[in-house]
């Protein structure tokens, strides 16, 4: 996804980019995230000047499969090449009523190009 493009796309107009991208990767991601549940919530937001963040988060897991699917989807995407340089943050979030565990991960975009988990 390039965002810069997306801006330049809507005449400079940032918001109705975001807004855009967003709804792009909701509707490119969301089947590998939200399973059985359809509650997904895939945001991408600009956090400081040319830093976006993209957030995927599913609090409505049902059961311990779907949480390691989630985790595994989410180590997919991030082994994926070449690397998005337009994100700079990628923060994953899954958890369910009733599992004995939850998944937070969070990877960044380094000066070198390249992703690393932190």
């Amino acid at each position: 996804m390039d965002i810069q493009g997306m801006i330049n796309a809507t005449q400079g107009n940032e918001t109705k980019a975001l807004q855009d991208a967003s709804m792009v990767a909701e509707l490119s991601l969301s089947p590998y995230f939200s399973d059985n549940t359809d509650k997904a919530e895939i945001e991408l937001t600009k956090t400081g000047d040319n830093f976006y963040s993209l957030s995927i988060t599913n609090n409505y897991l049902e059961s311990e499969q779907d949480l390691e699917r989630f985790k595994k989807n989410s180590e997919l995407l991030m082994a994926q090449q070449p690397v998005n340089k337009s994100i700079n943050l990628y923060i994953f979030t899954g958890t369910g009523m009733g599992l004995s565990r939850q998944v937070v991960t969070s990877y960044q975009l380094k000066d070198d190009g390249t992703i690393a988990k932190i």
